[in-house]
């Protein structure tokens, strides 16, 4: 039969030779939640820039039609027309309405709180490690923090608290 004290010192040896491994398994799964964290942020960014491009082409699409309007009012024949619009189908229909939703969010902080109110939006929830080097950017991981940790709607609702006629 074993000796107990034998077993034990090999478990021990067993222990000291797997904990280098598994501190390095516990840093490299960390690094991938940050980048995992920083890859979504920058996804929200290129969803906003997205939006707020749209927006421009809407706003000359609606200057062209009536532009040409304009020239068959004054008799006319414009020597362009544009193209009837296609329908288009957005094939991760529920990622991209989170994502307008988180976007909507993260520009409505930046637009109604300074950068110490969103620390103080983060100490209420309870979420650390929020902030960021702009307004912008503060309002943003303070979204991205609510998500990682299931907080949006009582996020949203202390802004709503905060600011009744932000829209929230």
């Amino acid at each position: 039969m074993v000796d107990a004290a034998v077993v034990q010192g090999i478990a021990l040896i067993l222990v000291i030779a797997a904990a280098p491994g598994l501190v390095a398994l516990v840093l490299y799964v960390r690094g991938l939640a940050r980048r995992v964290d920083g890859l979504e942020s920058l996804r929200l960014l290129d969803a906003a820039e997205r939006g707020k491009l749209q927006r421009q082409v809407d706003e000359l699409e609606h200057g062209v039609v009536v532009l040409i309007a304009q020239i068959r009012r004054a008799g006319l024949t414009p020597e362009w027309s544009p193209a009837p619009a296609r329908s288009e189908t957005s094939p991760a229909g529920g990622q991209a309405a989170e994502t307008e939703m988180l976007v909507d969010l993260w520009q409505r902080i930046q637009e109604n709180f300074d950068e110490a109110e969103m620390k103080d939006l983060a100490f209420e929830l309870q979420l650390r490690n929020c902030a960021g080097d702009t307004p912008g950017a503060s309002a943003r991981e303070l979204v991205m923090c609510a998500k990682r940790h299931h907080k949006l709607d009582r996020l949203r609702d202390v802004c709503r608290r905060e600011r009744p006629e932000g829209g929230f």
